[in-house]
């Protein structure tokens, strides 16, 4: 992984942030990103990277949810075990579709290994029913 350095502008702060994110998760996390640690959104950023076969899959996934990369709801750790009990419950195709319709569920931890395979599933499709809901 090799960052993207830049000035991320955001809006109603008065100083302007440094961070070492791509782009893409940047300007998806500038509502918030002044709110937090760099260090911890980038220590998140890195964790949803590996989770992802590529950079920009892992942006999309930012992208569509970036509560996946705010300390306030994840940990590495908490992103890590996840995607691991998704491959161990679903095997790496299976979890890389759900990672795909639905980013969220790296924020879910434990309490995936008490879910059917069948569950992850439907509510990984009605999340990204639901997420492609204009909200304007």
């Amino acid at each position: 992984w090799s960052p993207a350095v830049g000035r991320l502008s955001v809006p109603h702060a008065a100083k302007q942030i440094v961070c070492r994110l791509p782009d893409g998760v940047a300007q998806a996390t500038s509502k918030w990103l002044d709110k937090y640690e760099e260090r911890e959104v980038e220590a998140l950023w890195r964790a949803v990277r590996k989770c992802y076969p590529s950079e920009e899959a892992a942006i999309q996934a930012v992208r569509q949810n970036a509560n996946v990369v705010c300390p306030l709801f994840a940990t590495p750790s908490l992103i890590q075990q996840t995607y691991r009990i998704l491959t161990d419950v679903l095997g790496k195709e299976a979890a890389a579709e759900v990672l795909m319709l639905n980013p969220s569920v790296l924020t879910c931890g434990d309490q995936l290994r008490d879910v059917s395979e069948d569950e992850i599933m439907r509510v990984a499709r009605a999340r990204r029913a639901l997420d492609s809901i204009s909200s304007e």
